[in-house]
């Protein structure tokens, strides 16, 4: 949602508003001397529910 008033611009922004655990990258390989080297799989979560307002000024 975007609001523009004369050189102001007020921006509303989301991501993950419904909150979800999802993956957003993985590896699968084998790094971990304890396990002799097995080959496994690193996952990475995505960010959680994030919100803000951006304002800039054009001049």
């Amino acid at each position: 949602m975007q609001y523009q008033q004369k050189n102001w611009t007020f921006t509303l922004w989301g991501r993950n508003l419904f909150d979800k655990d999802y993956y957003t990258r993985g590896f699968f390989f084998g790094i971990d001397p304890s396990t002799e080297y097995e080959d496994r799989v690193y996952t990475q979560y995505a960010d959680p529910r994030t919100f803000g307002m951006t304002v800039s000024y054009d001049y």
